[in-house]
Protein backbone atom coordinates (compact mmCIF):
# COMPACT_ATOMS: atom_id res chain seq x y z
CA UNK A 1 0.00 0.00 0.00
CA UNK A 2 2.19 2.74 -1.34
CA UNK A 3 4.79 3.37 -4.03
CA UNK A 4 5.95 0.01 -5.39
CA UNK A 5 9.55 1.14 -5.99
CA UNK A 6 9.85 2.45 -2.42
CA UNK A 7 8.29 -0.65 -0.89
CA UNK A 8 10.46 -3.02 -2.93
CA UNK A 9 13.59 -1.08 -2.02
CA UNK A 10 12.69 -1.09 1.67
CA UNK A 11 12.09 -4.83 1.68
CA UNK A 12 15.40 -5.51 -0.03
CA UNK A 13 17.64 -3.43 2.23
CA UNK A 14 21.06 -4.96 2.87
CA UNK A 15 21.15 -6.87 6.19
CA UNK A 16 17.34 -6.78 6.35
CA UNK A 17 14.91 -9.63 7.00
CA UNK A 18 14.75 -10.72 3.36
CA UNK A 19 18.54 -10.58 3.15
CA UNK A 20 18.78 -13.01 6.07
CA UNK A 21 16.15 -15.33 4.58
CA UNK A 22 17.92 -15.38 1.23
CA UNK A 23 21.18 -16.40 2.90
CA UNK A 24 19.43 -19.66 3.79
CA UNK A 25 17.55 -20.13 0.51
CA UNK A 26 17.49 -17.53 -2.27
CA UNK A 27 14.09 -18.76 -3.48
CA UNK A 28 12.52 -18.44 -0.02
CA UNK A 29 11.42 -14.83 -0.56
CA UNK A 30 10.53 -13.22 -3.86
CA UNK A 31 9.46 -9.58 -4.18
CA UNK A 32 7.52 -8.52 -7.27
CA UNK A 33 6.26 -5.06 -8.16
CA UNK A 34 2.64 -4.75 -9.27
CA UNK A 35 0.58 -1.72 -10.26
CA UNK A 36 -2.58 -2.90 -8.51
CA UNK A 37 -3.18 -5.58 -5.89
CA UNK A 38 -6.52 -6.61 -4.40
CA UNK A 39 -6.30 -7.55 -0.74
CA UNK A 40 -9.36 -9.44 0.47
CA UNK A 41 -10.77 -8.74 3.92
CA UNK A 42 -9.29 -10.79 6.77
CA UNK A 43 -11.58 -13.70 7.62
CA UNK A 44 -9.59 -15.36 10.38
CA UNK A 45 -9.99 -15.19 14.13
CA UNK A 46 -9.46 -11.85 15.87
CA UNK A 47 -9.34 -13.41 19.33
CA UNK A 48 -6.42 -12.05 21.35
CA UNK A 49 -3.83 -14.62 22.36
CA UNK A 50 -1.24 -13.80 24.97
CA UNK A 51 1.97 -15.74 25.38
CA UNK A 52 3.45 -16.47 28.79
CA UNK A 53 7.17 -16.13 29.37
CA UNK A 54 8.49 -19.36 30.94
CA UNK A 55 10.06 -19.09 34.38
CA UNK A 56 13.83 -19.30 34.56
CA UNK A 57 14.83 -22.95 34.96
CA UNK A 58 18.03 -22.22 36.90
Amino acid sequence: IGDSDTLKGALELPEGVLYDMRQIDAAMAVVSKVDKQRLPAFTGSTTKRIGIVPKDSK
